[in-house]
């Protein structure tokens, strides 16, 4: 309900002098399209019978079971990116005379698959004009923006992420000394500490020697790996494996911007603990003296 009243409040003055304006952007925004349901066929029943009582058909005229399986299936088949509520929406228009086009609703009795066909098309003609207007006036990029969580669902998240995430991660490396973040991306923390809370403002200076240390750590290692083969072999790679951490779009330099992130951790981390102060005491203090 508050994600509604908030995209009501995006929604162009434009859009809402269009017939069924309103419901259609939510439709084109919806996740319950039919391609969704999995091959659950109720939603579109429920739907259809909603339809059939809409357009005046008699229960004696409604599609027998057989018929009405075949018309899911032609559903199924030819209109999944619709939104299931797309179907009412469309039959309203239609019975109000709002798709332009004449005698469109005259079913004679018969709901056939055709007779459905010419009625959606018709109102995606319609629905086009109203994607238009979205387009026009950023309303599609303001429905995105309404599904974002809250600053305070981001708060609630972020402190989640710090009590069960980052603050064991600081424990683990307080008693142990080492950096254990399991499957945790070492960015994550990083970011976390650094652009989020921001726990250490670094120079350009301290940027240059970090990342410089992380090369000359990097290249250690791959030349430990190459140890036992041929001298020429072993400086051959150690050139290769210095050259590629020099591009960061390179595995090799991937693995040396890991290596930096964790190394600013582990300073980030070693300054609380000289403090004497542990990492969510740390985060209190900060946020408390503001």
């Amino acid at each position: 309900m508050e994600n509604q009243q908030l995209a009501r409040q995006t929604i162009s003055i434009k859009l809402l002098t269009v017939s069924k304006g309103e419901e259609i952007y939510y439709a084109l925004n919806s996740d319950k399209k039919i391609r969704n349901l999995a091959g659950d066929d109720e939603p579109i029943k429920q739907a259809l019978r909603y339809v059939f009582v809409l357009i005046g058909l008699k229960p004696e005229q409604f599609p027998t079971e057989i018929e009405k399986a075949v018309l899911i299936q032609f559903i199924f088949s030819n209109y999944s990116s619709l939104a299931v509520d797309e179907i009412k929406i469309a039959f309203e228009l239609g019975v109000k005379g709002e798709l332009n086009e004449p005698k469109l609703m005259e079913h004679f009795g018969n709901f056939s698959s055709m007779y459905f066909a010419k009625v959606i098309e018709a109102y995606k003609n319609y629905r086009n004009k109203v994607a238009r207007i979205i387009n026009d006036d950023r309303a599609l990029e303001q429905a995105r923006t309404r599904k974002e969580v809250s600053d305070k669902q981001k708060m609630k998240i972020q402190h989640e992420f710090d009590c069960t995430v980052v603050n064991p991660i600081f424990e683990k490396y307080k008693n142990t000394k080492a950096l254990i973040l399991d499957f945790t991306p070492s960015n994550m923390v990083y970011d976390t500490l650094i652009a989020i809370h921001q726990l250490k403002a670094l120079t350009n200076d301290e940027k240059a020697v970090i990342k410089r240390q992380a090369k000359i750590d990097f290249a250690a290692r791959k030349e430990q790996m190459s140890k036992g083969r041929p001298k020429n072999y072993q400086e051959s790679k150690l050139k290769q494996s210095i050259l590629a951490a020099m591009e960061t779009d390179t595995e090799q330099g991937k693995q040396v911007l890991d290596m930096c992130y964790k190394k600013v951790i582990c300073i980030v981390f070693d300054e609380m603990i000289a403090a004497g102060k542990g990492y969510l005491e740390t985060l209190k203090e900060k946020y408390e003296s503001k």
